[in-house]
């Protein structure tokens, strides 16, 4: 599949994915050169291409889940695989490259894992959303959990389950100081934890509080930049917010609420603005927009916002695609219909920021190789290969450089993750023709 390139700056194009529900969905990008997103609505993890082809991966659940999983997040793995978090059925879950779906049951009963990243040592990491702690999972399922200590605790804390947990963890990124970085909206903090579990925790001032029922967390997405900066929102103040790893915090107000975060190309930071109330007949919804920031050494910068087209939208979550485009989540309830889940992306006017090629002559028992080119200007942490002919993957073909033994179309996958945050970008090839000898 050639890649397609990005759209102009601020040009949307949208795909519809049926019937949805209020339940927040998420994108990122994959490992495999198409964005995956979450469809509550049905229970399933998808994946979309550039070009708008979908594939689905029913999640399992128990029947007594009447509100499904609770797919809240989802992360890139070091292993190749898309991982998710089981909110509501309490278990980590791993989609394979060939799409089998594979759940780990916490050790913790009802401690509702939320966010989830990839670590800079292999493995995953998570927040508990009811529970005072950090959990740890390798890539063949191993779960160890880490406490999370209030600022006055004195000797060892103990993981346990509490409703309106104070400590307790919402979104995660991997970022600077080899560590994983989270925001703790009850007690209205940023958090890390080092590699070896020790967690410290950052107070930040000005934070209006957080409703008791949860229902806005008052700190709620963060995510790394190249700078060597955090980024987080500010939920209910309508703010996005610049930490350093020394704790120094600079506020940007954004005029509505933002749930998301992604690095952009050209040193940008991108985020949705939703609006506040659902909308009615007499009073449809407005102010829907994905913005950008020129990110700058201040903390500070401009901010250009795009209005989304469809009406009645809620943004729920963007990701940077290989295209150069943000892509985005977007619940869609028009006032005379049915809600609608749709995944959309906008032009940042920048071309494809990842592309693979081939190179070689394509005849059985000649070698190819797979060379990438790179437009992020990020700092590479690690790339993988991978080869397919005729659309099927080949096992074992895990190096840039693949030799075909029988004729058909042949095609190269790049995946690179990216210093601080460990997002992933994907590209695929052109396939070529490989002829027998």
């Amino acid at each position: 599949m050639p890649p397609v390139l990005a759209a102009p700056l601020g040009q949307f194009q949208s795909f519809d994915q049926g019937p949805a529900g209020y339940a927040g969905n998420v994108i990122i990008s994959g490992p495999d050169g198409r964005l995956w997103f979450t469809d509550n609505q049905s229970n399933t993890i998808r994946a979309i291409s550039a070009d708008g082809t979908v594939r689905s991966y029913p999640v399992p659940t128990d029947s007594s889940q009447s509100s499904g999983a609770g797919l809240f997040a989802l992360a890139a793995g070091p292993d190749g695989a898309i991982w998710f978090t089981g909110f509501y059925s309490n278990v980590i879950g791993r989609v394979s490259a060939s799409g089998e779906v594979r759940t780990y049951t916490l050790p913790l009963a009802k401690a509702m894992p939320y966010g989830i990243a990839a670590g800079p040592d292999g493995n995953l990491w998570f927040t508990l959303d009811a529970a005072n702690g950090i959990g740890r999972i390798t890539p063949a399922g191993v779960i160890t959990l880490f406490p999370i200590p209030a600022p006055d605790a004195k000797g060892a804390t103990s993981i346990a389950v509490t409703r309106n947990c104070i400590f307790c963890g919402f979104a995660i990124t991997a970022g600077p100081q080899r560590s994983l970085w989270f925001t703790i909206p009850a007690a209205r903090r940023i958090g890390r934890i080092t590699l070896d579990g020790r967690v410290s925790t950052i107070l930040i001032q000005g934070v209006s509080p957080q409703p008791k029922d949860g229902s806005t967390p008052s700190l709620g997405a963060i995510t790394a930049t190249a700078d060597g900066n955090l980024w987080f929102t500010q939920n209910i103040d309508k703010r996005i917010s610049r930490i350093t790893p020394a704790g120094l915090v600079s506020n940007i107000s954004v005029g509505a609420q933002a749930t998301s975060l992604t690095p952009g190309p050209g040193n940008s930071l991108w985020f949705n603005q939703t609006p506040w109330t659902s909308p009615t007949a007499a009073a449809p919804a407005s102010g829907a927009a994905i913005g950008r920031l020129e990110l700058s050494a201040s903390g500070r910068g401009r901010i250009s916002t795009y209005p989304v087209p469809s009406p009645d939208s809620f943004p729920s979550a963007v990701a940077t695609g290989a295209d150069g485009s943000v892509w985005f989540t977007n619940i869609v309830e028009p006032s005379t219909s049915s809600i609608t889940l749709q995944v959309a992306r906008v032009g940042t006017g920048v071309g494809p920021i990842l592309t693979a090629r081939i190179n070689g002559s394509p005849r059985v028992g000649s070698r190819l190789s797979c060379t990438s080119s790179d437009s992020s200007g990020w700092p590479v942490a690690a790339q993988r290969f991978s080869w397919r002919q005729d659309g099927r993957l080949i096992a074992g073909s895990g190096g840039a450089t693949y030799v075909p033994r029988t004729p058909g179309l042949v095609s190269c996958e790049v995946a690179a993750s990216y210093q601080p945050a460990l997002q992933v970008l994907s590209a695929v090839s052109s396939a070529v023709r490989v002829e027998a000898r």
